[in-house]
């Protein structure tokens, strides 16, 4: 978990490039949860953070940013922070929409919240909105040179012991899905880790399902078998159960 303090220190002069109002909403909403005596704290941070959502998922130009479904608000955000194709982070902008939507409950009356739940969304927000902005596309001309060439086990075990070395999402998703069977024989979804922690907030997303996801629908009883066949430690990580789900919506056939 990023430390709050620090992560609430650089968050406002981030958001400001983007725009003053998401700033001052996201001060505002900071604000708000401080008021101990305030009744309507909680209604004021719902709208607070709802207008930071709302305006990070205003795209110029584009008509389906007037459309309000969580499909077309995270669209929307991924068009903000210019990751569109980057499938391994895709999961921050739909909690952000879902997000949204629990917070237009709260603002209109409909859902009540505790002040450890109202902390709790607002850094989860601030820790997507973070990895939104500074998600580095790390450069590895070595894992470059590999992909271009031609596709055998030999390079499969090099792939997979640099993407276990430097699990970064950007790395992941330049492997595309024809390397499949190859990382399968190289052992590269073998040994789901255990949590590193005892809060779901520190459960880190494991990079062999990360790619599992991104292979679902081209290689359907491909990847359900490998999800079938993995062992999981004693203590097993909810994180890569909830990548496994992601997996298994993607393998469901379209109705």
């Amino acid at each position: 978990m990023k430390d709050r303090k620090t992560l609430r220190r650089r968050l406002p002069n981030q958001l400001s490039k983007y725009s003053k109002i998401v700033e001052e909403s996201y001060l505002g909403a900071s604000h708000a949860l401080r008021q101990e005596e305030y009744p309507d704290k909680f209604v004021h941070f719902a709208q607070s953070m709802r207008e930071v959502i709302d305006q990070l998922a205003r795209c110029n130009k584009d008509s389906k940013c007037h459309e309000r479904t969580i499909e077309k608000r995270r669209e929307c955000l991924q068009k903000t922070f210019k990751l569109e194709e980057q499938r391994s982070v895709a999961h921050l902008f739909d909690m952000l929409a879902r997000t949204y939507d629990r917070l237009s409950r709260v603002d209109h009356h409909r859902e009540r919240i505790s002040d450890a739940q109202a902390q709790d969304i607002m850094h989860k927000v601030e820790e997507a909105l973070d990895e939104s902005i500074n998600f580095q596309r790390v450069p590895r001309p070595e894992l470059d040179e590999m992909l271009i060439g031609p596709e055998s086990l030999d390079s499969a075990k090099k792939i997979a012991a640099l993407l276990r070395q430097t699990p970064h999402p950007h790395l992941i998703d330049k492997v595309q899905p024809s390397w499949l069977l190859h990382l399968q024989k190289a052992g590269f979804f073998e040994g789901p880790p255990a949590p590193t922690g005892s809060r779901s907030a520190n459960y880190e997303r494991w990079a062999p399902a990360i790619y599992l996801e991104k292979c679902a629908q081209e290689h359907n009883d491909d990847v359900a078998g490998i999800i079938l066949s993995c062992e999981f430690p004693e203590r097993p990580n909810p994180a890569v159960y909830a990548d496994f789900l992601r997996c298994a919506i993607r393998l469901a056939p379209a109705n």
